[in-house]
C-alpha cells in the first residue's frame, strides 16, 4: 500500500522544515550558544528629549 499523495509528502517536508528551523532559532536564542544578556530588558521611557 504504496499511495502516498504528493501533497502528503509535501505537507510532511513543510513540517519537518518548520521544526527543524523552530529548533534552529531555539537553540541560537535560549540555547546554550546564546550570547547573556545582561540585566534583562532595558526599557527607555524618558525617550530622547535632553533639554
Amino acid at each position: 500500500m504504496n499511495n502516498t499523495s504528493p501533497i502528503n509528502t509535501i505537507l510532511l517536508v513543510v513540517v519537518l522544515v518548520l521544526l527543524v528551523g523552530g529548533g534552529v532559532w531555539w537553540y541560537q536564542t535560549y540555547g546554550p550558544g546564546a550570547p547573556k544578556q545582561e540585566g534583562g530588558v532595558q526599557i527607555n521611557l524618558g525617550g530622547s528629549n535632553n533639554k
